[in-house]
């Protein structure tokens, strides 16, 4: 049995389910619970329809503002803590998220530029198990910056995966 990767779009970041943040609604459920417990319980909430996704695969991350809905876009924060993350610079020996925000006007916002992760590609391939992926979720797969060529290779790695 291979994985399947299932493409869905989230109504927040908080893997909202129609009775609130999925995380939230976990710690109540096992306010010690070990990682095990937790994921048992979100796949009885995944098997309910009640929870879209227990990966994320964030190959592309970074961001242009396109409308007013980008005003509360939660992507820009998470590139602005990631690009202070250390284990990424490590990694990478420079931290590509720095670049991918800056301040406008007074605000935090995206800068326009994005990064693909090359390590991050193949994620998908190497979980054993059939998991539900967020693809994406810190930017949009279609920005006019991801080369076609990019997204052959993303959507390669979702063919390979089902």
């Amino acid at each position: 049995m291979g994985n399947a990767l299932n493409i869905d779009v989230p109504r927040n970041k908080h893997c909202t389910t129609p009775e609130g943040s999925v995380w939230e609604l976990a710690r109540e459920a096992f306010p010690n619970f070990t990682k095990s417990e937790k994921r048992i319980w979100l796949k009885e909430r995944i098997s309910e329809g009640k929870a879209y996704r227990e990966k994320m695969w964030n190959v592309v991350v970074g961001c242009s503002r396109v409308s007013a809905g980008c005003d509360n876009c939660y992507a820009i924060s998470e590139a602005r803590r990631m690009s202070g993350n250390p284990g990424i610079t490590k990694k990478h020996e420079i931290n590509p998220c720095e670049k991918l925000v800056q301040i406008n006007n007074g605000k935090l916002d995206f800068s326009g530029k994005l990064h693909f992760f090359e390590d991050r590609l193949d994620t998908p391939l190497r979980v054993k198990r059939p998991t539900i992926w967020f693809v994406n979720s810190l930017s949009d797969v279609y920005h006019r910056e991801v080369s076609l060529d990019t997204l052959q290779r993303i959507f390669d790695v979702m063919n390979r995966a089902d």
